[in-house]
């Protein structure tokens, strides 16, 4: 699934920044190009972050609800042995 220069179908480019629950990357789509960001949250942050998983679902579920030019668009979930990737 993973390793460390890809996630999926996506190849990294480098990395964007970090927050309280995991890190960004910028990456792209191996065959299409697409540039995306992908979140990266490890999942033992779950166990130190009680309601992180709750809130990481409710915000996955939001986003792939709206769509608006200004909003960013969900394209997909992966998960690997150790982390949650969100595209």
């Amino acid at each position: 699934m993973s390793t460390e220069n890809e996630i999926g179908n996506y190849q990294i480019e480098r990395f964007l920044g970090q927050g309280t629950t995991g890190k960004v990357m910028l990456a792209h789509h191996k065959e299409t190009k697409r540039k995306v960001a992908i979140k990266i949250i490890p999942k033992i942050a779950f166990t130190s972050h009680h309601n992180l998983q709750s809130t990481v679902q409710r915000k996955v579920a939001l986003i792939s609800l709206t769509k608006h030019s200004n909003i960013i668009e969900l394209i997909e979930v992966l998960e690997s042995d150790n982390n949650f990737y969100v595209v």
